[in-house]
C-alpha cells in the first residue's frame, strides 16, 4: 500500500510532512480496524489492540488501555501502571473507564464506587458528574461503607444541591438556582420564597433571592411577571437593602421598563432612585450609570443637547473602577456628531483614544474619528486614520468597514497560510509530540487529542513561551480535529498582539466550518445562506454543540426550547426534551428554519435579520421607529442592546470572512448589499 496522505476537507494542499512512513501507516490502519470491530467482533478487536500495545509507535499505551476496555479477560493483559498514566496524563479519563470496567467484572461494589468517583472527578459536564456520583453512592451503600456514603453524599449535594433531601436554610439559594438551571422553575421559586419568608435570613440574602426570583421569570420568557418582580425588588430595597443594592435594583427595573418600551415608567424609576440616593445634595453612590442611561434615553428621542448634559454629568461621577468610562466618553462624541458639531466630536473621539487601553474601544473610536474628520472637511486625515485601522484591525468589524469607507477591496487571503493545509513540524516541537498529534488526529480520537493538546499548551504557558511556532502548531492541531471550543479558549488566553499576529496569517483558526455538510443541506432546504448560518453559529456557540446560554438557549444555533417546538412544524423534527437541542441534526434545522422566517419578514435585510435572531422582534420594531438612520452603520452603532449591537457587528464580520474563505485567492468588494434597503422599513413602520 502506498504511503497515506492526510487530507482535510478544507484544502487539498499537501506537504512532505503529511506523509506517514509505511510502518506507522500500517500500525495506525490496524488501530482503526480494531476500533471498527469493537462492537461487532470484540475478540478480534482485543487481539489487534493487544498486538499494538507491544509495538513501538505513538499509540502504544493507548492501545493497551483500549485492550483492557475490550478484551474478555483483561486480567491476562499487561497491567496499566500509575507511571504509564502519569507520563501520559491525557489518558486519565479513558483509564477511568478501564478501572470502572474491571471493577464491574470482579463485582466489587466498593471498587466500583471508587471507580465511579474517579470518573465523576474527571468529567467536564455537571450532568455526567452528578450521575456518576449517584451511581457511586448506590455501590458504596451496597458495600456497607458508611464513611464513603457520607463522603459521596457531601460531594453530590455540593455539586447538585437540589438533590439534598433536607438542605440547610443557608443552602436554599444554591438549591433554588440548581432547580432553575434544570428549568424546574416552580421548585426553584419555592426555595426562593422560603428564603424571603425566613426570619433567619439576612436582608442581603433576601435581596439575592428576590433578584433570582425576578430573573427566573426572565429566563422563562414571562416578561410581564418579570417586570412586576423587578418592581417588587426595587420597592423592597428602599427599606431593607444597602444603598448599593437599592441602586442596582432600580437600575434593573428602569432597564427592564425601557426594554419593553415603557420609557415614562423607566424615567420615573430613575428619578425616584436619584431622590432616594441623595442626602444633603450629595450622592450616596456614583451616578455614572444612572446618567449614562438617562443620556441614552435622551438620544432615543433625538434630544442630543440633553444627552450631552447627562454625559458630562456622568463623566464627573466616574471612579477609577467604573466600567462606564469608555461608554460615556464615546456617547458624548457620538451625540456631538449627531448634532453636526464635527470639530467638537473629533476632539471628543481623540480624548477617548488618548484615555482608553481597550483594543475594541480604540478601533471603534478610530473609525468614527475618521468619519467625523471627513465631515469636518479633513479628508486626507480621515483616509490616513482609516488606513491605519485596516492595518491594526484586519480581522475585526471596524477594520473591514474601513475598507468600505476607503472604497477599496478587501485583500485576498493567502492560501498557503491556511491552518489545515499541512503537518509541517516547526523547530522546537518535540518529534514524539508531533507524531502523537498526527496519530490521534488520524484515528479520530478527538477527545483524547483535546486532552493531549491541553497538556501541551499548558506546558507552553508555564514556560511563558507565548509567541512561538510551537503555539501555532498546537492551535492548528486543535483546528484540524474540529476542536474549536478549546481552540478559542486557548486563543483567548494569548496576549492581544500575539493573537492578532497569528490570526492575521491564519484566519481559518478563527472562522471554522465544522458541520458544514449539515449546514449546507439546511441552508438549501430553508433558503438561507450557508455563510450566514456559519456566521451565526460562530457567534452563538463557537461551534460547541453543548453550548447553553444563561437564558437557556441551547446548542450550535442557541435555540430556545419553546422556539424549537414552534419550528418543529416546519422542520418535521419532534422535540421530546430540551436536551435534544444539543444534537446538531436537531439544532441546525430549528435554527435554519427560524432564520429563514426572519429573513422573509425583513425582506432579506442583513442587519435586521441578524439583529432579530439575537433580540426579540418587538425591540426591532421599536428601533426602526426611533433609531433608523440614513447611514446603516450609524443604525448598528445605535442599537441600544449592547449584546445585540456587538452581535450584529460580529456576524457581519464573520459573514465577510466566510465569504472570503470561499474564494481565498480573490480580493473581495465590501458586500454593500448587507447594508442596503433599510430606508424602506422607515416607510413601512409609519
Amino acid at each position: 500500500m502506498s504511503a497515506l496522505v492526510i487530507i482535510t476537507s478544507c484544502s487539498s494542499i499537501t506537504h512532505k510532512h503529511d506523509v506517514l512512513d509505511s510502518k506507522q501507516e500500517s500500525l495506525l490502519l490496524t488501530y482503526q480496524k480494531a476500533q471498527s470491530l469493537e462492537k461487532t467482533d470484540a475478540v478480534e478487536s482485543c487481539s489487534l489492540y493487544t498486538r499494538l500495545s507491544g509495538e513501538k509507535f505513538p499509540l502504544k499505551s493507548l492501545s493497551l488501555v483500549r485492550a483492557h476496555l475490550i478484551c474478555p479477560s483483561p486480567e491476562t493483559l499487561a497491567p496499566i501502571t500509575d507511571a504509564m498514566i502519569s507520563s501520559e496524563p491525557w489518558l486519565r479519563k479513558l483509564d477511568s473507564d478501564r478501572a470502572l470496567r474491571e471493577a464491574l467484572l470482579v463485582k466489587n461494589p466498593k471498587e466500583i464506587a471508587q471507580a465511579l468517583l474517579r470518573k465523576s472527578q474527571l468529567s467536564d459536564r455537571v450532568k455526567d458528574k452528578t450521575e456518576w456520583l449517584l451511581e457511586a453512592r448506590k455501590n458504596a451503600t451496597a458495600a456497607n461503607d458508611s464513611a464513603m456514603v457520607a463522603d459521596l453524599s457531601e460531594r453530590l449535594y455540593r455539586l447538585a444541591p437540589r438533590l439534598h433531601p433536607n438542605p440547610a436554610t443557608k443552602d436554599f439559594q444554591r438549591v433554588a438556582m440548581d432547580f432553575i438551571y434544570q428549568r424546574q422553575f416552580e421548585k426553584g421559586r419555592e426555595y426562593l420564597g422560603r428564603i424571603i419568608a425566613s426570619p433567619q435570613m439576612s436582608n442581603e440574602e433576601k435581596y439575592h433571592a428576590r433578584k433570582s426570583l425576578r430573573n427566573s421569570y426572565k429566563i422563562e420568557q414571562k416578561r410581564e411577571i418579570h417586570i412586576v418582580e423587578a418592581e417588587k425588588l426595587a420597592r423592597w430595597s428602599e427599606k431593607n437593602a444597602s444603598k448599593s443594592r437599592l441602586h442596582e435594583a432600580y437600575l434593573i427595573l428602569a432597564r427592564a421598563q425601557w426594554t419593553v418600551g415603557d420609557v415614562t415608567a423607566a424615567k420615573a424609576s430613575l428619578r425616584r432612585m436619584e431622590t432616594l440616593l441623595k442626602k444633603n445634595n450629595k450622592h450616596l453612590v456614583p451616578f455614572d450609570e444612572i446618567y449614562f442611561v438617562r443620556a441614552k434615553m435622551a438620544e432615543e428621542r433625538h434630544d442630543f443637547e440633553e444627552a450631552i448634559t447627562f454625559y458630562d454629568k456622568g463623566e464627573k461621577e466616574l471612579t477609577p473602577r467604573s466600567s462606564f468610562k469608555e461608554r460615556i466618553l464615546f456617547g458624548k462624541a457620538w451625540a456631538l456628531s449627531k448634532m453636526n458639531r464635527f470639530p467638537e466630536s473629533v476632539a471628543s473621539f481623540e480624548k477617548l483614544l488618548s484615555q482608553t487601553k481597550d483594543p475594541f474601544e480604540t478601533n471603534r473610536a478610530s473609525f468614527w474619528l475618521a468619519k467625523n474628520l471627513e465631515r469636518a472637511g479633513k479628508k486626507e486625515e480621515s483616509k490616513e486614520e482609516l488606513k491605519k485601522l485596516t492595518e491594526r484591525d484586519p480581522l475585526g468589524y471596524y477594520g473591514l468597514v474601513a475598507y468600505r469607507e476607503l472604497g477599496s477591496d478587501i485583500p485576498a487571503l493567502r492560501v498557503e497560510n491556511f491552518p489545515l493545509s499541512g503537518w509541517s513540524k516547526p523547530r522546537g516541537v518535540d518529534e514524539d509530540d508531533h507524531e502523537m498529534a498526527r496519530a490521534l488526529t488520524f484515528v479520530h480520537e478527538e477527545k483524547l487529542l483535546e486532552g493531549f493538546l491541553n497538556q501541551k499548551t499548558q506546558e507552553l504557558k508555564s514556560r511563558r513561551d507565548l509567541d512561538s511556532e510551537e503555539w501555532l502548531y498546537f492551535l492548528k492541531a486543535y483546528a484540524r480535529a474540529g476542536l474549536y471550543q478549546p481552540l478559542f479558549v486557548q486563543l483567548g488566553s494569548l496576549p492581544t498582539e500575539i493573537r492578532s499576529k497569528m490570526l492575521a496569517q491564519n484566519p481559518e483558526l478563527l472562522f471554522p466550518r465544522r458541520f458544514y455538510d449539515l449546514i449546507q443541506a439546511n441552508a438549501e432546504k430553508f433558503g438561507v445562506s450557508a455563510e450566514l448560518m456559519l456566521s451565526i453559529i460562530r457567534q452563538e456557540s463557537s461551534f460547541d454543540p453543548m453550548a447553553r446560554s444563561p437564558a437557556d438557549a441551547l446548542g450550535l444555533m442557541q435555540v430556545l426550547p419553546s422556539v424549537a417546538r414552534e419550528q418543529s412544524k416546519y422542520t418535521g423534527i419532534q422535540i421530546d426534551q430540551f436536551e435534544d437541542l444539543y444534537k446538531p441534526e436537531v439544532n441546525i434545522p430549528a435554527g435554519a428554519s427560524l432564520l429563514a422566517q426572519l429573513k422573509k419578514k425583513y425582506r432579506g435585510q442583513f442587519i435586521l435579520t441578524a439583529a432579530a435572531y439575537n433580540a426579540n422582534e418587538r425591540a426591532i420594531e421599536m428601533w426602526l421607529k426611533t433609531r433608523l438612520k440614513e447611514d446603516p452603520l450609524e443604525f448598528i452603532e445605535d442599537i441600544p442592546y449592547e449584546e445585540t449591537r456587538a452581535y450584529v457587528k460580529l456576524v457581519l464580520r464573520n459573514f465577510i470572512f466566510y465569504t472570503r474563505l470561499g474564494q481565498p485567492e480573490k480580493s473581495l468588494a465590501f458586500p454593500n448589499w448587507c447594508l442596503e434597503d433599510m430606508q424602506s422599513f422607515k416607510v413601512s413602520t409609519r
